[in-house]
C-alpha cells in the first residue's frame, strides 16, 4: 500500500500547482483514488484471511474425521474397548462432516473466492506498475472498471451458489 500512496502522492504534488482540474479539487480526487485502492487492498487481505481460515478449518476438521474414522475400526478390533467407543467416534465423524457442510466449506465457493483474490491482486500489481491496460492516462478509471467487474462476477457467483444450495431465499 505504501508504494501506491507514494505514487498517488507524487501525482498529487505534480498536480497541486494546477489547483483544480475539470472543476475537481485535485487533492479530493487523489484522496478518493487512494481510498478506492485501499478498499481493494482490504478486499484482497480479507480474501487471503478467509482462504487461510478455510484451509486451516478444513485441515483440522478432516484430520479429526480421519482419526475418528480410523478409531471406529480400531475400537472393533481391540479387545476390551468399551462398546460405546465406536458410537462416539462415529458421532464425531458425522458431526465433522456436518460442520464442514454447514459452514459452507466447499470447493466451488473457495475456488470462486480464490479467483477473485487472484484477479484483484493482478489488477493491483498492474495498476501500480502502470502496465498493460493501466499504461494510459485514464489508468485509474480502467482500474476501477476492471475491479468492479471482478467484484460483480464474484458477487453473482456467490449468490448463485447460495441459491443453488438452498441457503438463500429469493
Amino acid at each position: 500500500m505504501g508504494m501506491i500512496l507514494v505514487l498517488l502522492n507524487r501525482a498529487e504534488l505534480a498536480l497541486a500547482d494546477c489547483g483544480r482540474i475539470d472543476g475537481v479539487n485535485v487533492r479530493d480526487k487523489n484522496d478518493a483514488q487512494a481510498s478506492y485502492v485501499a478498499t481493494i487492498e482490504r478486499r484482497i487481505r480479507w480474501a487471503d484471511r478467509a482462504m487461510n481460515t478455510r484451509n486451516v478449518g478444513q485441515l483440522v476438521t478432516w484430520t479429526v474425521v480421519l482419526f475418528a474414522g480410523a478409531g471406529v475400526a480400531l475400537s472393533q478390533v481391540i479387545e476390551g474397548a468399551p462398546e460405546i467407543t465406536a458410537a462416539v467416534l462415529g458421532f464425531v465423524v458425522v458431526v465433522g462432516q456436518g460442520l464442514d457442510r454447514l459452514l459452507g466449506r466447499r470447493a466451488d465457493g473457495a475456488a470462486s473466492m480464490d479467483m477473485m483474490r487472484r484477479e484483484l491482486t493482478k489488477a493491483r500489481r498492474m495498476y501500480v506498475a502502470e502496465a498493460g491496460p493501466y499504461a494510459t492516462d485514464d489508468r485509474f478509471d480502467v482500474f476501477v472498471t476492471n475491479c468492479e467487474a471482478i467484484l460483480d462476477r464474484y458477487d453473482a457467483e456467490s449468490v448463485d451458489q447460495l441459491s443453488n444450495d438452498g441457503r438463500l431465499d429469493r
